[in-house]
């Protein structure tokens, strides 16, 4: 499997996320010190708990034989980064290597790498689990969706997406579509009634509102992902849907709320 944008298998896409998540606040544009440490925030926000998750949900890594469970992690952590071309470079191995590798472990997670939501979630489960080691926590692992609808996560998410916000145009709307159909553009242009190009341009202004590359190779979107699914409500424990807090939209079953 490879980590390249491809077309996938079509899933339902969510409703629109509505342009009020919460005071208005003046544009901005992330530095690059900002941008990069999105990511690094909410790996502090999930803490203990979240390494907790991660190291549980990627546990069917660490059952292959000799050791191979922290090459894997390696090169899907460097192919999400820098899609699978730089992950050979990367790692030193070949680039069939690579899609191996992520064909692999996307059969044993079982995720579907082709599709933006489903990276995310692995993007994210490696980032905790890269955490520091601690004392384990008692009890069972927590589900990933209790953990998103904590106060401190969704203060996150909404920091994040407040560019987005306060630019109060289609680009929200368009970027939550374009992630609901798992980061093909066709799919968003056809359901949102808009032509691809228009679909392109749209995303091209998210980025240089959030001063990160959402198309295209590596992970930039990942976060992205994240944070809508987090104002968006999801799949609670047991199954049971969850009761957003404050202004929110239904996020629909996101794939990795399930883990």
């Amino acid at each position: 499997m490879d980590l390249e944008p491809a077309p996938a298998a079509r899933r339902p896409p969510a409703p629109p996320l509505p342009l009020a998540l919460g005071p208005a606040h003046t544009r901005r544009t992330p530095g690059r010190n900002a941008v990069h440490s999105a990511e690094d925030r909410l790996v502090r926000v999930l803490g203990a708990p979240g390494r907790a998750w991660a190291r549980q949900a990627l546990r069917p890594l660490d059952a292959l034989p000799g050791g191979q469970g922290a090459q894997y992690a390696a090169t899907l952590g460097s192919a999400l980064a820098r899609g699978s071309s730089g992950a050979a470079r990367r790692t030193g191995v070949s680039r069939k290597t690579v899609a191996a590798r992520c064909a692999r472990a996307g059969l044993l997670l079982d995720l579907d790498l082709d599709d933006l939501r489903d990276r995310a979630l692995l993007d994210l489960a490696l980032r905790l689990a890269r955490g520091p080691a601690r004392r384990a926590l008692p009890g069972p692992a927590p589900r990933l969706a209790e953990l998103l609808r904590s106060q401190q996560a969704r203060a996150w998410a909404m920091d994040l997406l407040r560019p987005l916000v306060d630019d109060a145009g289609p680009l929200l709307t368009t970027v939550r579509a374009w992630i609901g159909c798992g980061g093909r553009v066709q799919d968003c242009a056809e359901l949102i009634g808009r032509h691809p190009n228009t679909v392109r341009n749209h995303l091209s202004s998210c980025e240089e509102l959030l001063g990160r590359r959402l198309m295209g190779r590596g992970g930039g979107a990942h976060v992205l992902v994240t944070a809508l699914g987090i104002l968006g409500g999801g799949e609670g424990p047991a199954g049971q849907e969850a009761a957003p807090e404050g202004p929110t939209a239904d996020c629909g079953r996101i794939s990795w709320y399930r883990m």
